[in-house]
């Protein structure tokens, strides 16, 4: 099996103070609250493809969670942190050497509604089969204040992914992040649905509606190609295949040739239950 770094198309982008000590006391926030400074620094070390590109965002938000969690101000302190929206923009655009208007339009969807995500590092699972390990979990909220006029959802049409789809997102999302060492997987996803637009599923999805997407998982191989299997939920359960080039060129299914990329799409599909033994934890209203 390829080696894989830790860090799915169909789903989301998830995201001041030095030290925990620190943090703990800003504002009140139980959480670390992350730093710009922190923020540029993890995302100066993910590499090996386009993370503006809309089909990397999942990816994109694996490996930045998945490096903040490993550092020591957050796996020494509490075991919670906070990204908010507005910091982390800023911060991939200076790194990314980007204007505002070359960033994909979940990144805009987020800072528009102010999405903030607080992650548990410590959260206790119970996984079947007992002989899958995880090497580490993470669980997440991602959500918006509750506040007089604010959205409860909002949508945007990805047209880069194969096939196009509709994603929605509401207030409050959840999910389990979790790497597996050969993949990432999110699981127990609540609060996003997707419609297929185009192609044969678009049609379909034109009678049945949006769908709940519950699981998404992917791996990458050596040359940073990205395999991702994904389920989803409406009137009948399915999955689908999809291979993401690290330019974020989206297609259906595996290439022919591709075994390395076959063995991956069949590692995704491993049954797996994943039991979390607590609620994500409750985000702090913060600013900026």
């Amino acid at each position: 099996m390829a080696a894989i770094r830790p860090h799915a198309g169909m789903l989301i982008l998830m995201f001041a103070v030095t030290g925990p000590a620190a943090a703990a006391g800003n504002d009140g926030c139980s959480h670390l609250l992350v730093d710009s400074g922190t923020m540029r620094e993890v995302m100066s070390g993910i590499e090996g493809y386009d993370t503006a590109a809309a089909t990397n965002q999942s990816r994109l938000v694996a490996d930045f969670l998945f490096a903040l969690a490993r550092r020591p101000e957050v796996s020494g302190g509490s075991g919670s942190f906070q990204v908010q929206p507005k910091r982390f923009f800023e911060a991939w655009l200076e790194v990314n050497h980007r204007s505002a208007d070359q960033a994909p339009v979940s990144m805009h969807k987020v800072l528009e509604h102010g999405q903030r995500f607080v992650v548990d590092t410590r959260t206790p699972v119970r996984i079947s089969p007992a002989s899958i390990q995880a090497r580490q979990v993470l669980s997440v909220r991602a959500s918006w204040p509750d506040t007089p006029g604010a959205d409860d959802h909002y949508s945007y049409h990805d047209t880069t992914a194969e096939p196009s789809v509709r994603l929605r997102h509401e207030r409050v999302i959840t999910y389990q992040l979790i790497d597996f060492g050969d993949f990432i997987a999110y699981e127990n996803i609540q609060g996003i649905r997707g419609r297929p637009t185009s192609g044969a599923l678009g049609a379909l999805f034109g009678l049945l509606g949006a769908a709940d997407i519950r699981q998404s998982r992917f791996a990458v191989a050596e040359d940073q190609t990205q395999v991702n299997w994904s389920r989803v939920d409406r009137l009948f359960s399915f999955t689908a295949l999809t291979t993401i080039t690290p330019e974020g060129v989206a297609e259906r299914d595996i290439p022919d040739g591709r075994k390395d990329l076959q063995s991956l799409a069949d590692t995704l599909a491993t049954d797996i239950e994943i039991e979390p033994a607590r609620p994500p934890p409750q985000p702090c209203d913060i600013q900026g």
